[in-house]
């Protein structure tokens, strides 16, 4: 395998032509397209006009042929959306991300797959997925007999921002089959969506139990495959794939403010956040912390706040999980909270803003009981 630097292509913001990268992580809101190739196939399939919906999309119909391209998540997010609206397929994201081989994630694909154990697969995925796209963040947690992963979008609000995670969901189902094996299934699969008109879609495609209406898009799983030894992995080239993540890990900068903004969003998940709890994740001071994202023109308070109404905007757009619940999972002891500080941050407050923006995203609740 070469070390030597490739070519990327990444699209242009101010039009469709492309310029060129080397190897590393991609820019902010940038990720590989690899795992989106297989929507070509499926809308040709369907006999839906693929690059009339890349130029409707502002996506590059071209970075679909090459699997290291650099796409927006933005025009990524688009696509995804109005392929699923086009199309007729609810489920088009999750389609696509089923449909990825693992090595559709490049470097770090083909180092999970080579993984001494699932849990070392799973730890090199979270450590090191910012290298496939920096735009989400992929988040565990342990519960007894259950082991949970999931994946949530920086920008929450994004157009497309939930097709997006669950083709990541997708990507890692199909990765979590192959590592494990054919004896390996769900325990339970949760969307972040309500529930869609053809939910047996979800269900057949992930043969798993689907709950929708989640706060995050995720998959639960037996906590005793983390032991388990990865099928088929290469002990050599997983050291050596090992030491070419590491090297360009070390050379990346990330800025702070970003760095901060993530961990938040990440313990958000457990509770509400203080500047103490921050710096302690990122083995600084409270002081060193305020010092440095001073020096990024922002602030501890003000992240928190941003990420605060953007997982709100999130969840009260595209579900019907109950106000007092949305205060709870953004760290609020109430709803009254929740509803002040809405109203600070939008004018409005909550209830009136979820009546205003509900299914914006080309998305209706489907009929049926429970979820």
């Amino acid at each position: 395998m070469s070390t030597q630097t490739h070519r990327t292509a990444v699209e242009d913001p101010s039009s469709r032509k492309t310029v060129h990268t080397g190897d590393g992580a991609p820019p902010l809101g940038f990720l590989r397209i690899g795992p989106a190739e297989p929507a070509k196939q499926i809308l040709t399939d369907r006999q839906q006009p693929f690059e009339a919906l890349c130029q409707e999309a502002g996506l590059d119909a071209g970075a679909f042929d090459d699997p290291d391209a650099l796409v927006s998540y933005q025009a990524l997010g688009r696509f995804l959306q109005l392929a699923a609206a086009r199309s007729g397929l609810g489920h088009f994201g999750l389609l696509v991300g089923c449909s990825s081989p693992p090595s559709s994630l490049g470097l770090v694909g083909f180092l999970a797959q080579n993984a001494p154990t699932v849990g070392a697969a799973i730890a090199d995925l979270t450590e090191y997925l910012h290298f496939q796209g920096r735009g989400g963040i992929p988040v565990t947690s342990a519960d007894g007999d259950a082991f949970t992963i999931g994946y949530t979008p920086l920008d929450a609000s994004m157009p497309g921002a939930d097709d997006i995670a669950e083709m990541a969901m997708g990507v890692l189902y199909r990765m979590l089959g192959k590592i494990c094996g054919d004896a390996w299934s769900p325990l339970e699969v949760r969307i972040c969506r309500e529930r869609p008109a053809e939910p047996a879609l979800f269900w057949r495609l992930l043969n798993a139990p689907v709950r929708f209406n989640s706060d995050h898009t995720a998959l639960s799983f037996q906590t005793r495959w983390l032991d388990a030894q990865v099928a088929g992995a290469d002990p050599a080239l997983y050291r050596y794939l090992r030491r070419q993540v590491e090297a360009m890990h070390a050379l990346e900068s990330q800025g702070f403010t970003e760095e901060v903004r993530r961990t938040i969003r990440l313990r958000l998940r457990d509770r509400a956040p203080c500047a103490d709890d921050i710096a302690k994740a990122l083995r600084i001071n409270k002081r060193t912390l305020t010092r440095r994202l001073a020096a990024e023109g922002s602030s501890f308070s003000a992240l928190l706040s941003e990420t605060r109404y953007d997982i709100a905007q999130h969840l009260l757009r595209t579900t019907s999980i109950p106000l007092s619940e949305v205060a709870l999972l953004l760290g609020y002891s109430e709803a009254s909270a929740l509803t002040r500080a809405f109203r600070d941050w939008s004018g409005v407050n909550p209830q009136q803003w979820r009546v205003q923006h509900r299914f914006i995203g080309m998305r209706a609740p489907g009929p049926g009981v429970g979820d």
